[in-house]
C-alpha cells in the first residue's frame, strides 16, 4: 500500500481525437505516463466569457507516478490548444502491486 502512493491520476481534456493521441503518444514516448486512456464522447457544459458552453470533448485519464508531475503539467500545456487547460491530479492510495511494478517499469523510474 505504501508504494501507491507515489502514484497518481491526472486528467485532462481536449477538443478533437487527434490532439488526444498526440498529448497521449508524447506522454508514453517520452516515458512520463505509463498508460493513457482516451475516453471519447464526452459533452461538457460550462461558462466561459460569461456565456453557457457546450464542448464535445475526450478525456485523457494518465496514469503516472508523482515525480512526474511538473513535466506532464508542462507537455499538457505545450501540446493543449485550450487557453486554461484542465489538468486534475488524483492520488492512488491503493493498486494491484503488480500493476504499480508494471508502471514503474514503464515509465523507466
Amino acid at each position: 500500500m505504501k508504494k501507491a502512493k507515489s502514484y497518481r491520476i491526472i486528467f485532462t481534456s481536449t477538443d478533437t481525437l487527434e490532439r488526444a493521441e498526440k498529448i497521449a503518444k508524447g506522454l508514453i514516448s517520452q516515458s512520463l505516463a505509463a498508460c493513457v486512456n482516451i475516453i471519447p464522447n464526452v459533452i461538457s457544459y460550462y461558462k466561459w466569457k460569461e456565456d453557457i458552453e457546450q464542448s464535445y470533448e475526450f478525456i485523457l485519464k494518465i496514469k503516472t507516478s508523482k515525480n512526474k508531475l511538473n513535466e506532464i503539467e508542462e507537455f499538457i500545456k505545450q501540446n493543449h490548444i485550450y487557453e486554461i487547460p484542465e489538468i486534475l491530479t488524483i492520488k492512488i492510495d491503493k493498486a494491484n502491486e503488480s500493476y504499480l511494478e508494471w508502471m514503474e517499469n514503464s515509465m523507466l523510474l
